[in-house]
């Protein structure tokens, strides 16, 4: 099966923004070693590694930036909504390390030891399938989410995904929970209520792999504040 996951974050210090597995399979949304790059990852444990990269992200602004991996050779990555950049290896091979989805940091996708994000996340998805460019821009011009195959929904902003703050309870109709570790604090930012994440070991666990999907698309909307630390400082 193919995933698309999305999220909303505010890029702060760390790497890990959402994604599974380890350093040998992995794949999420992370920010990269360049001031203003976002990147999405996607690395099979046969040794394939696919990084295409959003660059020159603005703070202060609300972006939303989506990867796509469609299980065979091809992972894209979008910003706001138009498509930026792509990686192709026609010699596709390996699998996704078994680990569940993790949002905040946690998972290691290009070191030995999984960065923390220090970021603010106000809502994520994932998908059972990669998103068209179609949906891509739909869900970024129009603001009618894409509900077909749609696996998990967090939404900080709703009362029912967030209810006494003790976890992160999905929209879905799927009845996945995010499990609070660490200290994660529900704040508002940019007008958009979000998790506020540390870059020390704040994150969510989703107790799950959804069947080991083989597969991804990401969407993130992000708000890099200009408050804090610069992308090189990271936490781990």
């Amino acid at each position: 099966m193919v995933p698309t996951g999305a999220t909303w974050y505010n890029q702060g210090s760390g790497t890990g923004i959402i994604g599974r597995g380890s350093y040998a399979g992995s794949l999420g949304i992370f920010r990269g070693s360049t001031e203003g790059d976002v990147s999405f990852w996607v690395r099979l444990n046969g040794g394939n590694i696919y990084d295409p990269v959003v660059t020159g992200i603005a703070r202060d602004k609300w972006h939303r930036i989506v990867g796509t991996f469609d299980g065979s050779d091809t992972a894209k990555i979008y910003h706001n909504g138009e498509y930026i950049a792509q990686e192709v290896d026609a010699n596709n091979a390996g699998t996704f390390d078994a680990g569940a989805y993790l949002i905040g940091g946690g998972t290691s996708f290009g070191g030995n030891q999984g960065g923390y994000g220090g970021v603010h996340i106000a809502e994520a998805k994932i998908y059972n399938k990669a998103l068209s460019a179609d949906e891509v821009s739909r869900n970024f011009y129009k603001g009618n989410t894409v509900t077909n195959n749609l696996k998990l929904h967090l939404d900080a902003g709703n009362l029912l995904s967030t209810q006494d703050e003790s976890a992160w309870f999905d929209l879905s109709g799927n009845g996945y929970t995010a499990t609070k570790y660490g200290s994660p604090v529900l704040t508002t930012l940019g007008g958009a209520k979000c998790w506020n994440f540390d870059s020390i070991g704040d994150y969510f666990d989703i107790n799950n792999t959804f069947g080991g999907l083989s597969a991804c698309t990401l969407e993130a909307w992000i708000y890099p504040a200009a408050s804090e630390l610069s992308s090189g400082d990271r936490g781990t």
